[in-house]
């Protein structure tokens, strides 16, 4: 008789620990199968687009691409996307004789119907594959038509999920962008775009005097793009704004200064000295009165969780700064998921203070043995909150990336894993 596999005993043989992880292909699933999985940049793309009223999207791929796009353009979240997404549809005729006559033909209905302001040009995986020459593609239709053309590429099968979508849409807007004389304006770029009123970064920049000019991702118009320009500095509050600001300073000489969300007090202090001294203004007194209320919290989480065991999953943080910083303090990772081994420096920084198996990110299914076997007490990042609970496991939700810019994302972290050892009193 068959005996039933227990797959919380098996399912870590198939990963590896943090130490054993020298190459991108170290990092294992936890099963073939997995869910939620990932989105394609294709997803990605679409995100950052429905925030472009004035363009109209075009998507050429397969029936399954184009069904996709559209389920997701139909939806009440995507906004202007309904009536702006078209498909070009490819078939198997497609494949062999190429794809460019029909997306001619296409573009050409779409003017019929009346004149657009902008086209964005979305690839998927197949037209990659056969290798239609797309630039070549947009440069006809621009000259053509007299409007901008933007190229976005989509192929999953060199990505890892949907960032990239965004990170190449973002960075494909630069060429709506026009050279202008600096005035007294900031950018904002990344995922963090559009700050919050009220948020500590949008304080500063009225203590220094100056404007929020474009936030991207975020509602604009191509005249807000095109204004872009005039920057005196981009601050880039995600890395997905990376390439697009380093876009902006080669074609535009817009610089930049990178002020991503950090958990490590210190990291934190040191990017506010920066943006201070980018924006020639002094250091206000509430960012180190900000620092050591930090430090107070640190100390704190430092006596009261040392030792504490945790799986991380995906969180707004930086992978490393916050594992590192964690186990730091004492904390034990256990687990972490993760997408892409980028940063081998890191890796040797985390691996002073601990040594957790390390898997691909994406499987929550999954995690379900994992917890069996492991038993953390927490976990950090996005999960089922309902099989946490089910497990008797703390969780601490990740945050928008609106809120974790700055001290604000110190806090945010530090009172979570506080109101852990506050649980562990109240069940005592």
């Amino acid at each position: 008789m068959l005996q039933k596999k227990n797959y919380s005993d098996d399912i870590l043989h198939n990963i590896r620990r943090l130490s054993e992880v020298n190459e991108q292909r170290d990092i294992k699933p936890l099963m073939a199968t997995s869910f939620p999985g990932t989105h394609c940049p294709l997803m990605g793309v679409l995100m950052t687009v429905r925030q472009l009223p004035e363009v109209v999207t075009v998507i050429i791929g397969t029936d399954e691409c184009t069904y996709y796009s559209k389920l997701l353009a139909n939806m009440k979240i995507f906004g202007s996307l309904k009536k702006s997404c078209v498909s070009v549809v490819i078939d198997d005729y497609d494949v062999t004789f190429g794809t460019i006559k029909k997306t001619k033909k296409a573009v050409a209905e779409i003017f019929e119907t009346g004149a657009p302001k902008c086209i964005v040009l979305v690839t998927t995986c197949v037209l990659e594959i056969i290798g239609d020459d797309y630039d070549a593609l947009v440069d006809e239709l621009e000259e053509k038509y007299h409007i901008p053309v933007l190229l976005v590429r989509t192929e999953h099968f060199q990505c890892r999920d949907h960032l990239p979508g965004i990170e190449r849409t973002l960075t494909a807007t630069v060429k709506l962008m026009q050279k202008m004389p600096a005035e007294n304006v900031v950018n904002i770029l990344g995922n963090g775009a559009p700050l919050p009123q009220n948020s500590a970064l949008q304080q500063l920049l009225e203590w220094a005097g100056v404007q929020v000019g474009l936030q991207l991702p975020g509602k604009c118009s191509l005249q807000d793009l095109a204004l872009a320009g005039r920057a005196k500095l981009n601050i880039v509050v995600d890395e997905l704004g990376l390439e697009l600001a380093k876009q902006m300073q080669a074609r535009l000489a817009v610089p930049y200064v990178y002020f991503p969300p950090m958990c490590n007090p210190h990291k934190v202090l040191q990017a506010y000295k920066e943006l201070a001294a980018a924006l020639e203004m002094e250091l206000p007194q509430i960012v180190t009165e900000s620092l050591e209320e930090c430090l107070a919290l640190q100390q704190q989480v430092r006596e009261k969780l040392q030792g504490a065991d945790y799986i991380y999953g995906n969180s707004p943080y930086n992978c490393w700064e916050l594992n590192t910083y964690l186990a730091a303090l004492r904390l034990k990772p256990l687990m972490i998921q993760m997408s892409t081994l980028k940063n081998k420096e890191a890796k040797k920084e985390l691996l002073q203070y601990a040594n957790p198996y390390v898997c691909k990110s994406a499987n929550l299914a999954a995690m379900e043995f994992v917890y069996d076997k492991l038993k953390p007490q927490l976990y950090i990042g996005r999960s089922f909150t309902d099989s946490l609970e089910r497990k008797g496991i703390f969780g601490i939700d990740s945050m928008p990336v609106q809120d974790v810019l700055g001290f604000a994302g110190c806090f945010g972290l530090l009172k979570r894993l506080l109101d852990f050892t506050q649980t562990q009193i109240e069940e005592k």
